[in-house]
């Protein structure tokens, strides 16, 4: 299929033009709406769809006709200068008033009079042109920046290009646009994100999960595909990603670009997926190649740390201890050092012909307390040293730190839980995650979520390990399946379905699996029979059976929701893995995890606050704030110590950490649930409860080691109505007289 270009691409600044309006006389331009979210359509006058598309956009701008930052603008123009009908030329008011009196349409939104087509801006705009085929009408979004944001005709889908609605279906259509007009009136700061990934020979190693073998390296390509591709639904055309992977060198993969623009995401997990991993780890070069990638730009900037080890090749983010007066602070930068100046029990590997040095040329040091960027640090294994720098990385750049030691699900779940913390204020969250095995015999499992009435889009992303073992989403409220058409993103290990509220669906499928089929059989003897003939019970499973009742309907977020996650094969010798995250696009409901940044200490209490209100500062009352913490239960020290493994420099304690049985131990863990309560003020007696603000202490920091804190927050605001949300932190506890094992202390 052929593209149309000529300067109306996404993320390009539309043509201007000027043409004579047919409802107010009067000559008017493009530019003269710079500034508004537009809704452009361009519609051709002998086209019986287009015509009916003009009152579709007549309810819409009914509905916007008094807001200041919405505008409406439909042009009217007579295809290949009328050689298929009985006029010819330009389109003329006598025409339009035919066709408008014709369809019973009354319009009051600029509907502007295009010349003929050859000299016309319709053909400016290849209006309706795809590649052999002819698809009215045609329509843009044009955001306040006065850039196209979004571009699609009538035969979009029939085309095969991945719209989230059937372009076919004009009140779908409708729906769609709305959805964007409301999100194209929201203002946030543009991003730059430059994923810095590591692709060192360890990534090659193999996993087995859940009976599924493969390198380390096929897991993160897979997690940071699935980060842009979830991105790419809430993103703007001012948001800018690119790419830098590091082994024993860094290179940038991916220039800076639009998120939204040319296929830039596509290009993006293409050059991920064909990197392959080996030589050593030069961290330091990847995280300071981000850095200098963002460097003059005015956005907000990001940068996305994963690596899978202890960092081997200079330069070297390294961290110093610095001792004053009995206080304890610390400097955090990228530098190349010798093996005689770095951290006590550290040096250099000389992986490689040059004897650890990468070949990154910019400029040192990189002190990174004044980065003007937030680097989240994603780390997987059980390497104290790593863990460590990762972390003083992130808490140098107010950044989060995530650490695991299985890479699945937690690798996939770290990235998007990291695109959820640079959306914070802004609107994504996370409602709901969990993970979980099938039984042999079952062939569908269900989970229950609510989602409140200020939610406008959710999007779901369910993961297996299996790709020969695929599953499936749906969607039930008030029992009654939600059509996902040109929803779902479909991956062989994953989906992803997107879905924005008010949602219309045309027709209502309803699903029949053995479990509702049974609750309608009062016969016990008939059940029992279904339950021992294997044949007749697969039937009723698998595949669902679908019935399509009449009548279209508008479903809302408000109420409670089930996710139902199926197998898609009748496979029953088989137990797959699954993980799902459920997040919202929720911009009433602000909530902000109040933990301290700093380095805490075996022994030294973890103070944990939260605090909630909507945008608008209404009442939010909490039904329940709680924090399941999930601590270690042997320090790592003390497991090499008892499997007696030499130890002469953190390099070969985190290799050490790699072995099968290290891993198993380090995986028992302990769990602690705590409630948070109300704070309040004022005096004993006289306290008041202050709105919102809820606040614990975890003090069983016994163990070194990584503690995993996950909230779950239950409430009800008279603006959101009720909601249920979760997150996340990770807090590395040192031992006392070991802040960092990447530190050298100085006085």
């Amino acid at each position: 299929m052929e593209d149309y270009d000529m300067g109306v691409n996404i993320c390009d600044t539309p043509n201007n033009f000027a043409l004579p309006d047919y409802v107010s006389g009067s000559t008017v331009s493009l530019s003269d709406y710079s500034g508004k979210a537009i809704i452009l359509s361009f519609v051709c006058i002998r086209c019986g769809s287009c015509l009916s598309w003009l009152q579709h956009l007549q309810n819409i701008h009914s509905d916007y006709e008094t807001n200041p930052n919405v505008q409406t603008i439909a042009v009217i123009y007579n295809y290949a200068d009328g050689s298929l009908g009985t006029h010819s030329g330009p389109v003329t008011s006598d025409w339009i008033a035919e066709r408008l009196t014709a369809y019973g349409l009354t319009i009051t939104f600029p509907l502007l009079m295009d010349g003929a087509w050859a000299s016309s801006v319709a053909a400016q705009y290849m209006a309706g042109m795809v590649g052999p085929s002819v698809g009215f009408p045609h329509s843009y979004m044009i955001s306040r920046e006065f850039v196209i944001t979004n571009k699609w005709h009538r035969l979009s889908t029939s085309n095969g290009q991945p719209v989230c609605f059937d372009s076919n279906d004009l009140t779908d259509t409708e729906y769609f646009v709305r959805h964007r007009l409301e999100d194209l009136q929201k203002d946030r700061t543009a991003w730059d994100t430059v994923l810095a990934l590591d692709y060192s020979g360890s990534m090659n190693n193999n996993v087995t999960i859940h009976g599924i073998t493969q390198p380390k390296v096929e897991f993160l390509k897979e997690a940071a595909a699935t980060l842009l591709k979830v991105w790419k639904d809430y993103a703007l055309c001012s948001d800018r990603a690119g790419a830098v992977f590091f082994n024993c060198h860094a290179a940038t993969g991916s220039a800076l670009s639009s998120v939204l623009s040319d296929d830039h995401i596509g290009n993006m997990i293409s050059d991920i997926e064909t990197q392959s991993a080996q030589g050593c780890t030069a961290m330091g070069a990847g995280v300071a190649t981000a850095l200098d990638l963002m460097e003059g730009s005015s956005n907000r900037k990001f940068v996305v740390l994963f690596t899978d080890g202890i960092q081997n090749r200079n330069p070297l983010a390294y961290v110093a201890e610095i001792s004053e007066g009995g206080a304890t602070c610390y400097e955090r930068h990228i530098d190349n050092i010798g093996s005689a100046d770095y951290p006590d029990g550290v040096w250099m590997c000389a992986c490689d012909s040059d004897g650890g040095q990468s070949d990154y040329a910019g400029s040192l040091p990189v002190n990174l307390e004044i980065v003007n960027a937030n680097i989240h640090a994603i780390g997987i294994g059980a390497g104290a040293a790593s863990s460590n720098i990762l972390n003083h990385i992130a808490l140098a750049t107010a950044g989060q730190f995530r650490m695991g030691v299985d890479i699945w699900p937690n690798l996939k779940e770290f990235f998007i839980e990291t695109l959820v913390e640079m959306y914070r204020g802004s609107s994504l969250q996370v409602v709901q995650k969990g993970q979980g095995l099938f039984a042999k015999d079952q062939y569908e499992v269900v989970k229950t979520f609510r989602l409140n009435r200020t939610a406008e889009k959710i999007t779901v992303l369910l993961n297996w390990i299996d790709a020969e073992n695929p599953l499936q989403i749906t969607l039930r409220k008030d029992g009654v399946s939600i059509d996902l058409s040109h929803k779902v993103e479909d991956e062989p290990t994953y989906q992803i379905a997107t879905l924005a509220f008010p949602h219309y669906q045309k027709t209502r499928p309803q699903h029949h699996s053995l479990v509702q089929w049974q609750s309608q059989i009062k016969s016990a003897t008939i059940q029992a029979a279904v339950e021992n003939d294997a044949p007749l019970k697969a039937q009723l499973n698998f595949p669902m059976t679908v019935q399509m009742l009449a009548g279209s309907e508008v479903v809302t977020p408000e109420g409670e929701w089930e996710l139902v996650i199926r197998r898609r094969f009748d496979q029953t010798d088989v137990a797959p893995a699954y993980h799902y995250m459920i997040l919202a696009d929720e911009k009433s409901l602000m909530f902000d995890l109040e933990i301290p940044d700093t380095i805490y200490e075996v022994g030294q209490p973890i103070p944990i606050a939260i605090r909630l209100s909507d945008k608008l500062g209404n009442q939010v009352k909490v039904f329940s704030v709680q924090t399941e913490v999930i601590r270690p239960t042997v320090s790592i020290t003390e497991l090499l110590a008892g499997k007696k493994v030499k130890m002469d420099s953190d390099e070969d304690s985190d290799k050490n950490l790699d072995r099968d049985d290290v891993i198993a131990a380090l995986k028992k863990t302990a769990r602690d649930v705590i409630k948070l309560q109300p704070l309040h003020k004022g005096r004993k007696g006289r306290r008041k409860e202050t709105e919102g603000r809820f606040r614990a202490f975890y003090e069983k920091t016994k163990v070194p080691g990584l503690y995993r804190l996950e909230f779950r927050i239950k409430g009800v605001g008279s603006q959101t109505g009720v909601f249920e949300r979760t997150e996340s932190r990770h807090i590395i506890v040192v031992d006392k007289n070991n802040h960092t094992q990447s530190a050298k202390k100085k006085n």
